[in-house]
């Protein structure tokens, strides 16, 4: 059918005048639409092109979109027209097409390298083509368009000698940082292997560390902290030799990180320091924001959680005025999470469910697979326990994907808390095992603290008494030694009701003081779930309180504080459903409600 309606087009047009059908297969040059204007250019500025130009659409041959923009009426005819002229005055067109783009958009070309690729391509030039599909790469990544930029680079590498050092190097550079945004990790480790021999051939003292800072943020991706770290710390050596401040930046940035990752946060805050100073000092924006925001996430550990959110609000206005969407995406997920850890779990659900938007729309898998993490915790927060598992499960998939082990871990242990909260013990222990199994593997002493601690309401649960007061005995003092103070109340808490659970009162009385100590000088921040922390000190106070009636006024009040806080994040979940998920489901909310209602009376004191 389609080669009967070839013939009939092909006969149409060839009923047109003769000089009107060369301005036909000119503009089919050009593809299914063209711009007259090009045409024209193409043409010399012919005189008598707008009469043909006429004729032409007269004969449906095209009709105008806009007044200087045109579209074939049928692709088939286009073709026929395209096909029917010999290879080298094609070559000679698509060349005189390239030439009249180049004219006619001299101030906005950036939107056409695409098409000055094609027609140069079609003509023959390599070098030419070279140079607009690395421009087109450049913008295709600009976009996010990310596919096509690797589609672009790659293009251009095979147009580019194996001799052309620095303009490979160059290319390679701009694909690595596309193939990292994807996740593609095996692409990714190619292209470093190769800027790796590039940099070593090349006279440039700055490409080998610039190479080195790029294997190590790779590294740190996977996971293989102490990898990066040598990595980074020769690069620190190096750009001393060379006083090259705006590299220094970058490598202090990220020592900063590495540590930040493996839960040295004190150890951290002065490599960030050190690199923020440095990014001022050169000006350099972007590097600024990157060592505010993990600035912020130091602080954001150490559950100073005002001082984290005013330093992701810093990063924040910078990566908004720079256009960067990977940072925009950064801060808003922290904005979430600090939201979350404020209660306000509707907020933060409207964070992630954003970033999990804009990390599709942009390709960005890492952070997408961070957000969906995000989500599920939330989810797990509310008590909706198969929404949070579907969100953990895609997480997973998409971590072991793109080689995530942190972030692997990390889903690996909230599926062992929703497994427990289902009532499936055996397959959360499991989880906790596999969690910590990759956290000690890549160093991830912050994220284990938190594993060990979910492990030990496991085995309080499980009623493995001893094992569970050494656990958090033991999670304690680690924590209390990389100063993660706020998060050592869960393990206070968690060791209080382990020793009273085995008749230990005196022991529990002493863990439990500690935490009203905390609360009474810094409220809730930081701690991962102060609701049950509550209802522990409660638990303890008031058993306490029936040797020692002073003690009742901190039974009541910790009781009255953690039913007011459960209260408080109530409120702030407009779904009624979702909200009676996390008054019913949640076993320590539960709890909290019931003791409450026992006691029937207004608390004299708060505490």
């Amino acid at each position: 059918l389609s080669v009967d309606i070839r013939i009939i087009l092909t006969a149409h047009r060839d009923r047109l005048p003769q000089a009107v059908k060369e301005v036909v297969q000119t503009a089919a040059v050009l593809g299914n639409e063209f711009d007259a204007q090009v045409l024209d250019h193409m043409l010399a500025y012919n005189r008598a092109l707008p009469t043909q130009m006429a004729v032409a659409e007269r004969a449906n041959i095209w009709f105008a979109l806009e007044p200087s923009h045109y579209l074939f009426c049928h692709a088939l005819l286009r073709d026929g027209a395209y096909d029917m002229q010999l290879r080298a005055r094609l070559r000679r067109l698509h060349r005189c097409a390239a030439q009249a783009i180049e004219h006619v958009y001299a101030t906005n070309l950036v939107y056409h390298y695409v098409d000055l690729a094609y027609h140069y391509r079609q003509s023959g030039d390599s070098e030419q083509e070279r140079h607009c599909a690395q421009r087109a790469g450049e913008y295709a990544a600009e976009r996010y368009a990310n596919q096509d930029a690797v589609n672009y680079f790659s293009r251009a590498l095979a147009l580019t000698a194996e001799t052309e050092w620095s303009e490979r190097y160059t290319l390679l550079t701009k694909r690595e940082a596309v193939y990292n945004l994807l996740g593609q990790r095996q692409e990714q480790q190619q292209d470093l292997i190769m800027l790796h021999t590039l940099a070593a051939a090349m006279q440039d003292d700055r490409a080998l560390p610039e190479v080195m800072l790029k294997q190590a943020y790779y590294e740190r991706v996977l996971g293989h902290y102490e990898a990066a770290l040598a990595l980074v710390q020769q690069v620190v050596a190096q750009t001393a030799c060379l006083n090259d401040l705006v590299m220094e930046a970058q490598a202090y940035h990220m020592w900063g990180r590495i540590l930040l990752q493996q839960g040295h946060l004190a150890m951290a805050l002065p490599k960030l320091d050190h690199a923020l100073t440095l990014a001022g000092a050169t000006s350099r924006r972007l590097d600024e924001a990157d060592s505010l925001y993990d600035i912020g996430h130091v602080h954001h550990g150490c559950g100073q959680l005002l001082l984290a959110f005013e330093h992701y609000t810093q990063a924040y206005a910078i990566y908004q005025v720079l256009g960067n969407q990977p940072g925009e995406i950064n801060c808003l997920l922290m904005f979430g999470v600090i939201a979350n850890e404020q209660g306000d779990y509707t907020a933060a659900h409207q964070h992630y469910s954003q970033t999990i938007v804009q990390c599709k729309k942009i390709g960005w898998r890492y952070a997408e697979a961070t957000s969906l993490t995000n989500l599920g915790n939330n989810y797990f927060d509310f008590g909706d326990y198969e929404a949070a598992h579907t969100c953990q499960q895609r997480t997973l998939e998409i971590c072991r994907e793109i080689g995530d082990q942190e972030g692997e871990a990390i889903s690996l242990d909230t599926l062992g808390l929703i497994w427990q909260n289902l009532g499936d013990n055996t397959k959360a222990y499991a989880h906790f095992e596999q969690a910590l199994k990759i956290q000690r593997q890549i160093g991830d002493l912050r994220s284990e603290g938190f594993t060990l601690t979910h492990l030990g309401y496991l085995l309080w649960a499980l009623g493995e008494l001893e094992a569970a007061t050494d656990m958090f005995q033991n999670v304690y003092n680690l924590r209390k030694q990389r100063h993660e103070d706020s998060h050592t109340m869960d393990d206070l808490a968690g060791l209080a009701l382990s020793v009273l659970t085995q008749g230990d009162l005196a022991h529990a009385l002493l863990a439990v003081e500690k935490i009203w100590a905390w609360l009474e000088g810094n409220g809730n921040d930081g701690i991962e779930f102060p609701i049950l922390v509550h209802l522990v000190c409660y638990q303890v106070f008031n058993a306490a309180a029936q040797f020692d009636l002073t003690l009742m006024p901190r039974a009541e009040g910790m009781l009255h504080d953690g039913y007011t806080l459960l209260q408080q994040r109530a409120a702030t979940i407009q779904d009624v459903a979702l909200r009676r998920k996390f008054l019913e489901n949640v076993w320590f909310n539960r709890d909290i409600i019931a003791r409450w209602e026992q006691w029937n009376v207004e608390p004299i004191t708060t505490c």
